[in-house]
């Protein structure tokens, strides 16, 4: 799963954004106010991307505790009747 198309749209838009205003108005404080966002572009998406899989993994072990918590009722059957049939015989 990825990031929100929007999310990923709005990051870019920033950043060329950032990077027009380099031309527009060429001033110190701008390169670094642009710059600062530009760099920050990548490590936004990744975070985003990061957080967009939090659900997919709490779903994924809730899953998976699920199942081992069937099979953990599976193998007591299992052992109830082992030992009825040890029993019996």
């Amino acid at each position: 799963m990825s990031a929100p198309l929007y999310t990923n749209e709005i990051i870019v838009g920033a950043s060329f954004t950032s990077a027009a205003s380099f031309v527009v108005s060429p001033s110190t404080l701008v390169f670094i106010a642009g710059g600062i966002a530009i760099a920050n572009a990548p490590y936004s998406a990744f975070k985003e991307m990061k957080m967009s899989k939090i659900p997919t993994l709490r779903s994924m072990n809730n899953a998976l505790r699920e199942d081992a918590n069937r099979l953990g009722e599976i193998v007591s059957i299992l052992l109830f009747i082992a030992s009825v049939l040890v029993l019996i015989h």
